[in-house]
């Protein structure tokens, strides 16, 4: 999914971090320096031994020197 138009406000390079999360445990960690990420039908295979019909996500803007900021965080049906 894309997030197109979010400006990394005052930042010298655009970076964010995405995490594919069950409850509390992060399965998994996407760093990407687009507004775009992808997470392969393998890899959710190889987190969740199938492919789910949800995935619960967080996405934050990744600041130099300080790291992830605030945290938005999603179910989405796929």
């Amino acid at each position: 999914d894309g997030w197109t138009g979010e400006v990394p406000l005052g930042e010298e390079a655009e970076a964010w971090r995405v995490e594919i999360r069950a409850g509390d445990s992060v399965l998994r960690r996407i760093e990407t320096t687009t507004a775009a990420a992808l997470y392969r039908a393998a890899d959710q295979i190889s987190d969740f031994g199938l492919l789910p019909s949800t995935l619960a996500i967080a996405v934050a803007q990744i600041a130099a020197g300080i790291g992830p900021g605030i945290w938005c965080e999603r179910t989405l049906d796929v």
